[in-house]
């Protein structure tokens, strides 16, 4: 049985641009390396321990692209003036809040509730 390692893009967005198969080439049980779609690359070997140290050891260059300059600070630059959070979520607490059952109604619903009821008898010792 084969096992593989697969490494991915870490930028969302990105590409694989190049990657040396020649380095890992004489590595213990590598099999093979094989490009996975646009954006991945993965090694193939006899144990998943020798595909990762394999895979660890490959030389990779991604191309990130746009959303490589992307960071917390921009992202909550492009949210200022936006409202926090989800955008109905105010509208809902807000309708709970109106609609909200009364205190004397709330008692009367937890006078009539039933208990449940034992369907086997109670053993006395």
């Amino acid at each position: 049985m084969l096992n593989a390692a697969i490494k991915d893009c870490p930028v969302t967005g990105g590409r694989l641009k190049s990657y040396d198969e020649a380095k890992i080439a004489g590595m213990k049980g590598v099999k093979k390396v094989v490009k996975v779609g646009d954006t991945a690359v993965a090694v193939v070997a006899d144990t998943f321990w020798h595909a990762k140290t394999a895979l660890d050891a490959l030389p990779i260059v991604w191309d990130e692209g746009e959303n490589a300059k992307v960071s917390s600070a921009s992202i909550a630059k492009m949210a200022v003036g936006r409202p926090r959070g989800r955008p109905g979520l105010c509208r809902q607490f807000q309708w709970r809040r109106e609609h909200r059952a009364s205190p004397v109604r709330q008692r009367r619903s937890r006078r009539f509730t039933t208990t449940p009821t034992r369907t086997t008898p109670r053993w006395s010792r």
